[in-house]
């Protein structure tokens, strides 16, 4: 009886972490096969966990969390009916879906995570994020065949290749792919790159300290490494901060993970043999002298982001002009003050707070501050300090990114912050 009560478990906690594991795959996926992903976790829940859903559906403490978490979007769902463009809004609440339906199977269904199920979790990530690496870069390869017609390069030939991309930066090489007549069902985001070496790079800093074993300092190196040739400078800031709060906690291994830091500063600078930056140095004197260029100069961008945010936040400062019409009103902006390259681009604000004051205003801001406070608090109060770095990279990249205007964001965000609240900790073992 018992042994059969065993391989039961056994069979279960299997199958969810196939079912979990799946959800980590999204990267390499279409976006109609994300929303089945969903609906396989909802199906794992409401079938074979559905003794632990039901008991959990009485709890009053759970549904509190459920609605602190989610009570923004909810409340962005609501701008629907003070939009004058009911469809775009309708196109818009469709796609924050998952941000309802993640927090409420994983809060209701999934029972605590082990370290070690995290780590399962986090090694099949590693995978696919290099899987994520590798087709892009493969795309890449192709993108510049296509528009090098004197030019034919070899997937095979990483080191020539590596000399061919040194010429780029990383903008322009994922510009070549978007150019491209080329099928691809990657989100070839620059932010999004970032975001997926970020996490893993952190996480196995993190494990190291938990279980010292030299692969996951040099995987860590990868992903770092990876993080600063892709240049998101939130994520720079983000690695620093977490560094120094490793630091702070583990005060005699400082030394190991500054020689790691500095270790993978060194490598970027050569992978890209300095050209990365003279290119960018060259770029920049271009703008002043080519209008186009210079209307996609990136520190130009952010300023006409923030010059028409502020014309319209003043506008309307307590509840927003709603989902729907934040799109249109921009545009309208662009087109008076003639920005050009944003109007035709149809550009965001590239900043996810400016983007909910203009959606919602001051209430819906601060509702979405309340979920990222839930974080913190659960991270700080129960040790989970992977939870509160994952936390901190989120909030400093919604500085900068409208992170959650694409679903792979949504995804991401909702994924991660939602099955890292739900591991066990231990304060003996959470060192970091």
């Amino acid at each position: 009886m018992n042994l059969s009560k065993n391989i039961s478990v056994f069979k279960k906690e299997n199958i969810e972490l196939f079912v979990l594991g799946a959800l980590f795959t999204f990267p390499l996926l279409k976006l109609s096969l994300i929303s089945v992903l969903v609906a396989l976790l909802g199906l794992y829940v409401t079938t074979l966990n559905r003794t632990l859903f039901l008991s959990k559906l009485k709890d009053i403490k759970i549904l509190k969390s459920f609605l602190i978490v989610t009570s923004w979007v909810l409340f962005y769902w609501m701008t629907f009916f003070f939009s004058e463009d009911k469809e775009r809004a309708l196109t818009l609440i469709q796609r924050t879906i998952p941000l309802i339906l993640i927090p409420f199977f994983m809060l209701y269904g999934i029972d605590l995570l082990s370290h070690n199920k995290i780590r399962k979790l986090m090694a099949w990530f590693s995978i696919v994020s290099f899987l994520f690496l590798t087709k892009t870069y493969v795309l890449i390869i192709n993108a510049l065949n296509h528009f090098k017609f004197n030019n034919t390069l070899s997937a095979w030939n990483i080191i020539e290749n590596f000399k061919e991309f040194s010429i780029y930066t990383s903008y322009d090489l994922l510009d070549f792919v978007r150019w491209a007549p080329f099928e691809h069902n990657l989100e070839l985001h620059r932010t999004y790159f970032s975001l997926c070496f970020m996490l893993c790079g952190i996480f196995w800093v993190h494990d190291f300290f938990i279980k010292k074993k030299l692969y996951k300092l040099i995987l860590s190196m990868l992903f770092i490494v990876c993080v600063f040739y892709f240049g998101s400078i939130p994520n720079v800031i983000a690695l620093l901060i977490i560094i120094l709060l490793i630091f702070i906690r583990n005060i005699r291994l400082m030394y190991v993970l500054g020689g790691l830091f500095s270790l993978s500063i060194l490598l970027t600078y050569v992978i890209s043999k300095s050209t990365y930056l003279s290119n960018q140095l060259n770029r920049t004197q271009m703008y002043t002298s080519n209008i186009l260029d210079f209307n996609k100069n990136p520190t130009i961008g952010r300023l006409r982001y923030l010059d028409v945010f502020l014309e319209l936040y003043k506008k309307e400062p307590l509840l927003g002009y709603g989902a729907g019409d934040v799109e249109n009103e921009l545009l309208k902006v662009y087109k008076l003050k003639a920005y050009d390259t944003q109007y035709i681009e149809k550009q965001n604000v590239h900043n996810y707070y400016f983007h909910l004051l203009l959606v919602g205003g001051i209430p819906l801001l601060l509702l979405f501050f309340g979920a990222l406070f839930y974080f913190t608090k659960e991270a700080i109060t129960k040790g989970n300090y992977l939870l509160l770095y994952m936390v901190i990279v989120f909030a400093l990249n919604f500085m900068s990114e409208n992170i959650l205007a694409r679903i792979q964001g949504v995804f991401m965000f909702s994924l991660f912050l939602c099955v890292l609240s739900r591991m066990e900790t231990n304060n003996n073992l959470e060192k970091c």
